[in-house]
């Protein structure tokens, strides 16, 4: 019974340990190094729309942003060389457009490009990833 007693309590120490252990080395692994360099914003419908697009940073606000956009139009400019979009980081990203919401938040090192795509009812979000270098 005693030898039982103590399989039993080790099993569970053993259970119950590993995840908290396993999640400290994940904590390591998951460095967030995100950067911006290009914003496009494309608008597929008939009317034109205004996109809303707030930034943060390790979940503070750092950076809003508006831009109208015409009807069955693209937009789009480089922002690497801004501050709030050049440092090393977890980023969340919230766009609205008339009354539809989008949020999305990026981790993985390098720069990335942004595809922001409105048709009515959904906005698609896309991205490349260009690695450590933004192109200019």
């Amino acid at each position: 019974m005693l030898v039982s007693d103590f399989r039993q309590r080790a099993f569970l120490t053993a259970t119950t340990t590993a995840p908290i252990v396993g999640s400290g080395c994940l904590g390591i692994l998951d460095s967030p190094e995100a950067r911006f360099g290009r914003l496009d914003f494309i608008n597929a419908d008939d009317k034109p729309h205004e996109f809303h697009i707030v930034f943060e940073r390790d979940g503070a606000r750092i950076h809003e942003l508006s831009r109208r956009v015409a009807s069955d139009d693209i937009e789009g400019f480089r922002v690497n060389h801004e501050e709030w979009a050049s440092k090393p980081a977890r980023y969340t990203l919230s766009i609205a457009v008339a009354d539809d919401r989008n949020d999305v938040t990026y981790t993985e090192d390098g720069c990335h490009d942004l595809i922001l795509n409105y048709r009515p009812g959904r906005i698609g979000i896309y991205s490349h990833n260009h690695g450590e270098k933004c192109e200019k």
